[in-house]
């Protein structure tokens, strides 16, 4: 128990240090987006024709892959795949974030910026202008677009899913169909054998059953993976959210560091914008520089 003996000879934070260590968490949660930048661009290779790629190039790349027009079943699964992937959903929240910290720490230093902010409280332009949401610190924006975002990833997710258990079936049925090829003699009345007659119908029956339970299977599978994904999205939106409003409580009563804060993000934002004239597929080469540089990003000294 905390005591005036236990306190005795302990001292506050001088300021600047606490400056300091709010400067320090600061970059170090820029660096750490920075690092979510760079494995959006890191390379990876189409499923189709193993072709190096950029995460951010992935889409447009198997949109054209003439590898991928050959099973456009498994070309869509690709896509629902890679848009409820972390590369994707980790990014749109960032990105989402971003703005919303941004826009409301240049509203703290600058009211003329406030018509620049986004808001889901106010009802009116004159009580948005007053800084009437100021309070709610972006939480209500924020919570109604990271919704929005959770909604179109769990989509993706759950068509990924059924298309997986589609595919599965698929499969199943067409070795079953290649068992009924090798004997399309008898079915046809070639033969007129008993016996064989009922290792058909006893075929028949077990591949009814195998389909059934792998159609159950995979049904009561995937319906435990989609409540899976489901909360850990419903966390990492949470976690996101709290996480942005104890970062803007700790900056906004630092007028003094905004500036440098705001330039910081500022700067991020720059860096995390993709350049739109650079090729779908990356080169060997490049791909091994650019891996080398995820690998290599340090947290400097401060």
């Amino acid at each position: 128990m905390l005591n005036a003996e236990n306190l005795r000879g302990q001292e506050a934070v001088p300021a600047h240090e606490a400056a300091r260590d709010r400067y320090r968490r600061a970059v170090e949660y820029r660096l750490n987006q920075n690092r979510m930048a760079v494995q959006f661009n890191s390379p990876s290779r189409c499923p189709f024709c193993q072709a190096p790629l950029r995460y951010d190039r992935f889409l447009a790349h198997v949109e054209v892959c003439p590898e991928a027009a050959n099973d456009p079943q498994k070309k869509l699964l690709a896509i629902h795949e890679f848009n409820s992937g972390p590369h994707v959903f980790h990014r749109e929240l960032q990105k989402l974030r971003e703005a919303c910290e941004v826009s409301f720490l240049e509203a703290k230093l600058d009211p003329g910026k406030l018509a620049n902010m986004a808001c889901r409280l106010c009802k009116s332009i004159d009580e948005h202008l007053c800084g009437g949401c100021l309070s709610d610190q972006q939480k209500s924006v924020f919570d109604l677009e990271s919704n929005k975002i959770a909604a179109r990833v769990l989509v993706h997710f759950e068509q990924y899913l059924n298309l997986k258990m589609q595919i599965a079936v698929k499969n199943l049925t067409q070795e079953h169909e290649q068992y009924f090829d090798s004997i399309g003699g008898l079915l046809n009345g070639e033969l007129a054998d008993m016996k064989a007659w009922s290792k058909i119908e006893e075929t028949t029956r077990k591949h009814h059953i195998e389909k059934t339970k792998l159609i159950n299977d995979l049904f009561a599978e995937n319906q435990k993976q989609y409540e899976s994904f489901q909360a850990e999205v419903k966390r990492t939106v949470e976690r996101s959210a709290r996480d942005m409003r104890a970062h803007l409580s700790s900056n906004q009563r630092n007028v003094h560091n905004l500036h440098r804060v705001i330039a910081i993000r500022r700067r991020v934002q720059a860096v995390e914008e993709v350049e739109q004239d650079q090729p779908n597929v990356m080169g060997e080469e490049e791909a091994a520089q650019l891996a080398a540089m995820l690998a290599n990003i340090k947290i400097p000294e401060i």
